[in-house]
C-alpha cells in the first residue's frame, strides 16, 4: 500500500495532479454509495494531450482510478513512432513510462482481433470506414466492454454499440 501511494505522489507531481472537489457530498449517505464501474480505454490522442498539459484531460485522469483506465499496444506503437521522429522525446516517453507501470497495458489479442474484423466489417459495408489504429482500438474496447476516451469522436461514433467520451473539455 505505502509502494502504491508513493507512486502515485510521484504521478500526481509529474502530472500536475489538481485537488479533488471538496464540494461532494459528505456523511453515512454518501460514504456507503455503491460505485458504479466503468473502465476506460484512453486513446493515443488523449495521451498525447495529457503529456502536453492541453484541454481538461490531467484533470479529469488524475479524478479517475488507475484501475479503472487502461492503455493497449495500438497506443504504445502509436507513440513510439512519434518518439522516433522527435528530436526530444524525453519528457513525453518519461511519463509514458510512468503510465505503463501504472496503468493495465491491454494487448491486441484473438478477442480484440475479431471484434475489430467485425466492426471493419460492418464500417465498409456502410461506406463508413476509420483509421486502421482506430479500428483496433475499437476492437480492443468492444472486446474489453470499455469506454473510448477520445477527442475524435466524430470517428469512433460512428462503431455500433462503441461507447466513447471525450474529456478535452
Amino acid at each position: 500500500m505505502a509502494e502504491l501511494l508513493c507512486r502515485s505522489r510521484q504521478a500526481e507531481s509529474r502530472l500536475g495532479r489538481i485537488p479533488p472537489d471538496r464540494g461532494h457530498a459528505q456523511g453515512p449517505a454518501s460514504r456507503y454509495a455503491a460505485r458504479v464501474l466503468v473502465k476506460y480505454l484512453l486513446d493515443t490522442n488523449t495521451l498525447i494531450y495529457a503529456f502536453r498539459g492541453t484541454g481538461g484531460v490531467r484533470v479529469r485522469m488524475n479524478g479517475t482510478p488507475d484501475a479503472d483506465m487502461n492503455l493497449c499496444a495500438i497506443n504504445l506503437f502509436e507513440l513510439e513512432f512519434g518518439f522516433a521522429k522527435s528530436a526530444n522525446p524525453g519528457p513525453q516517453r518519461a511519463l509514458l513510462d510512468e503510465l505503463v507501470q501504472r496503468l493495465r497495458v491491454l494487448p491486441l489479442d484473438s478477442a480484440s482481433a475479431e471484434s475489430a474484423g467485425q466492426i471493419k466489417a460492418h464500417l465498409q459495408q456502410a461506406g463508413t470506414p476509420i483509421g486502421p489504429y482506430d479500428l483496433l482500438i475499437a476492437g480492443i474496447a468492444m472486446a474489453h466492454n470499455l469506454i473510448v476516451v477520445s477527442r475524435n469522436v466524430s470517428e469512433f461514433s460512428r462503431v455500433p454499440g462503441l461507447r466513447v467520451e471525450n474529456w478535452y473539455h
